[in-house]
Formats: structure tokens, sequence, C-alpha cells
């Protein structure tokens, strides 16, 4: 009877208990939605930070660059200051902005552990 009732309590006390964050944002009809969401919530940092793209040929490029998770893209600020993302993402290793670790396997993943070859990685996307 005891356990069943330990059981209980930890179930009720465990209902607010989330493991993912969840914000929302309302776009009606006839609105962009560039003008509904803020850029923090576009893009992961709050601007273009400097990072380094080691691609799977061994070569190496560095730029300013910032994760857009509205369109699952990597992006940069190219040569003429426009922004634009990264082409043919399937050839990069892996993305260093500040210390934030990213690869690609199908679309972009955040590493938040890792231990050798063993990596724990999260995706931000929008839903709808």
């Amino acid at each position: 009877m005891r356990i069943l009732l330990a059981v209980a309590i930890l179930f009720s006390l465990s209902k607010n208990i989330c493991g993912q964050q969840t914000k929302s944002y309302i776009v009606k009809a006839g609105e962009q939605i560039l003008d509904v969401l803020p850029l923090e919530a576009i893009y992961v940092f709050p601007a273009f930070k400097a990072g380094s793209v080691f691609m799977r040929d061994g070569s190496i490029s560095t730029a300013k660059l910032n994760y857009n998770v509205l369109l699952n893209e990597m992006q940069f600020i190219g040569s003429k200051g426009d922004t634009m993302a990264i082409a043919y993402p399937e050839t990069i290793k892996y993305i260093s902005v500040d210390t934030l670790l990213y690869f690609y396997d199908k679309t972009y993943l955040q590493v938040v552990s890792q231990v050798d070859s063993f990596k724990v990685a999260i995706k931000q996307s929008f839903t709808q």
C-alpha cells in the first residue's frame, strides 16, 4: 500500500516536468513570419560570431556564422556583407561557433556532449 501511495505521489509531482523548452508564437493569416518572430527566436546567437567550418577533405574555412533555426541552415556573412547559407552541407565534417559544435547528418545537429566518437546532440526546430 505504501509503495502504491509513493508511486501516486511521484506521478502527481512529476506532471510539470518537461524535457524540452517551448515558446509559442502565433502567426496570423496575412502576417509575415519574419514580422512576428523576434531575431533571438530565429537565430541561436544574437549576432553572427566568428567560427570555423571543418570540411571532410581537411580544409578549414573561417567566417562569421550563425545557425538559422527557422530555415535549418548554417548561415554566414559573405564578402559583400550579405547573409548566405552554406552550400553542400553534406561535405562538412563539423562547425565550431563560439563554444558550440555542430555537425551535419541530413540536418544540422548541435553537440551537447561527446565522449570519444559518441555524441549526444540536439536539433532545434519550429513546429506548426
